[in-house]
């Protein structure tokens, strides 16, 4: 520990909001955190003394107040720490309105890069209800609406309601295009605590999104509506307009103008980034029973392809149905594993790697055995080129003699299938033809932008992947991270020239209670865990983007980013396409991200900078709207 100094952070109060009026009325909303465990008090006093008043024993503080019959008041916050016994006091002076006056419930707009946690209030209150976004053909974006009940109200029986847009000579985005979801929480009972996330608490954490038909809100909890519009590929460009609806129980409705920016240009049905993450048949099958329906596969896999990801499993131990592949080749997927040559995984719900002393010539002889009839089918099908064997998960030198062999039993007998491996290789040419790979796949700290383009002068490729780590301040998207770093992770691929990005699992549902699907009648509080557990009691997330639905996937506001990352990376792509060079879009994605550990976390930069590329795309003047595999 030579060199290393401790300090303890001065006790400080940070993040404080005060805002008055945000329902309508009198009262006040009041929300905020410290630098160290603290319990804290807020007190409202009139001319008669003190008219209304909260405490906690942890942060945050949440106070909401709906006023009183006086115009001015004197509001007080004290916060003491816990390990010194210091006192902090914040004194303000505000003006109200009479409570009278005050509505049932306050809503605003937020955009899709930000994590809407239950004590978020506005940056001010607003004097209208707008979202504007701006897409291309055959993309999806997002943004969120946002209730919060006045103190103690639950909101019960919400609707949203989205009208036709209207856009230049009476052409419509019809209002099946604009699809919304509840926003569902889990519990976090520890956080990675996140040098530039200090607002972040443990407490509930909204993460799922709930295809509800009608929504309840906790009383005191911002609650967010995600909206999604999606344009399909040849809508005419130019500015649309209409509006949501949304309507609590009992309640006025609110209304949301809705301005939608089409762009002159769509993008690709078949993304250009390869993508591997894992959607695992053994953890469908603990939720949905054994033989899972073809129905319900195919349910998950095209909810992966909306999502510009591919329905992909490095661990499987049984090659994937020809019919599905051939389903999924028609809808954009780009790649595909063929196999984990581990021991067959049975009645388990994965095999991630098998031991040294498995690899015998009675287990290689049948590999080929069951090889050689399927790569047949794939190469009669069309399917051969798109086709990786992975294997040898995270292993070490002490496998190499074995890599070497096996794949080299892949490029022999299959030379158009691919060998992908995230065992542990430096990034060198050499190395990775001396031992038959193909694709290798470093952890992002371990990836070198000159070492992969090497490797891509001499006809392989580079792939990277993230998982449990690493973390700050490299971007992840564990489900107590950064949103926004969820989106920027596309920008980053692109930047550093990334062939194809790896995650380990989508569906891994081993906690207590992840074995039913989730029940959308029982409101967005979740008894579903996505906290790994045990010695990792903190880490939230890894290895899950998907909820079980009853009647398929339930998707997350992570991996709805992630997905407009990687439509992020289209822009790039089709910039720097249009253009013939790259030059263009590198300097554009410089200004989001230039390395790994150097990059903007603020959504205003990454709507600015895409926006930038889609003008430069559009004056490029070339025409045309690029169709599968575009």
């Amino acid at each position: 520990m030579d060199g290393v100094e401790v300090t303890q952070l001065p006790f400080e109060l940070r993040g404080l909001q005060w805002l008055p009026g945000l329902f309508g009325g009198g009262g006040l909303a009041v929300t905020g955190g410290a630098t160290l465990p603290a319990k804290w008090r807020v007190s409202v006093e009139g001319k008669a003394g003190v008219v209304s008043e909260a405490a906690g024993d942890r942060m945050p503080i949440v106070f909401r107040w709906l006023g009183g019959d006086e115009p001015d008041y004197r509001v007080q916050i004290t916060a003491s720490d816990d390990l010194e016994g210091e006192t902090l006091t914040s004194v303000r002076r505000i003006r109200v309105r009479p409570a009278k006056q005050a509505r049932g419930y306050a809503a605003w707009v937020e955009n899709s890069m930000v994590r809407v946690l239950p004590q978020r209030l506005p940056a001010a209150v607003p004097d209208r209800l707008e979202a504007r976004i701006a897409l291309a053909g055959n993309e999806f974006e997002s943004f969120q609406v946002v209730l919060l009940g006045a103190p103690g109200t639950v909101l019960n029986g919400v609707t949203v309601q989205p009208s036709d847009l209207v856009g230049p000579q009476g052409a419509r985005l019809k209002a099946a295009e604009v699809s919304w979801q509840q926003v569902g929480y889990t519990r976090f009972d520890k956080i990675f605590h996140h040098p530039r996330y200090p607002e972040a608490t443990p407490g509930w954490w909204p993460d799922a999104l709930l295809p509800v038909e009608r929504a309840s809100v906790p009383a005191g909890f911002a609650q967010p509506f995600w909206i999604t519009v999606h344009v399909p590929a040849g809508t005419p460009p130019g500015d649309y307009s209409g509006k949501l609806t949304i309507r609590p129980e009992a309640l006025p409705p609110a209304e949301v103008a809705l301005r939608v920016h089409v762009r002159g240009f769509d993008l690709p049905v078949r993304t250009h980034l390869k993508t591997a993450f894992a959607l695992m048949d053994g953890y469908l099958e603990q939720v949905y029973g054994k033989p899972l329906p073809a129905s319900l596969r195919l349910a998950y896999g095209d909810f992966l392809l909306d999502h510009r990801l591919n329905p992909d499993d490095i661990s499987r131990t049984d090659p994937p149905a020809i019919s599905d592949l051939l389903h999924y080749k028609a809808r954009g997927m780009n790649t595909f594993n063929v196999l984990n040559m581990v021991e067959p995984r049975g009645d388990r719900t994965w095999v991630c790697w098998s031991p040294l002393e498995f690899y015998t010539p009675k287990f290689k002889q049948s590999l080929i055995d069951r090889l050689d009839p399927y790569v047949a089918e794939l190469r009669r099908n069309g399917l051969a080129d798109l086709a990786y064997i992975y294997t040898f998960d995270e292993r070490g030198e002490e496998f190499n003699g074995v890599i070497r062999e096996y794949f080299g039993m892949v490029k022999e007998r299959y030379p158009e299938i691919h060998t992908l491996t995230t065992a542990i290789l430096p990034n060198d040419p050499k190395v990775l033809a001396d031992l038959n790979v193909d694709w290798n796949c470093p952890l992002t700290p371990r990836y070198r932008l000159d070492e992969a383009a090497q490797c891509r002068a001499a006809g392989r490729e580079s792939w990277v992947y993230v998982c449990l780590g690493p973390r700050y301040p490299y971007a992840n998207f564990l489900a107590d991270d950064p949103l926004v770093e969820a989106r920027v992770i596309g920008w980053q691929c692109y930047r550093q020239q990334v062939d194809g990005f790896l995650y380990w699992g989508l569906n891994i549902w081993g906690q207590p209670h992840n074995d039913k699907p989730i029940d959308l009648h029982a409101g967005p509080l979740l008894d579903w865990s996505i906290t790994t557990g045990g010695e990792y009691d903190w880490l939230h997330g890894d290895g899950r983007l998907l909820y079980a639905g009853p009647r398929g996937p339930i998707g997350s506001i992570r991996l709805e980013n992630l997905r407009d990352g990687i439509e992020d990376y289209e822009y790039l792509r089709l910039l720097s396409d249009r253009l013939g060079q790259r030059d263009a879009a590198d300097a554009e994605s410089a200004a989001v991200s230039t390395q790994w550990t150097d990059f903007t976390r603020d959504p205003a930069v990454v709507y600015a900078r895409r926006e930038a590329v889609a003008r430069r795309i559009e004056r490029a003047g070339r025409p045309g709207r690029p169709g599968p595999g575009g």
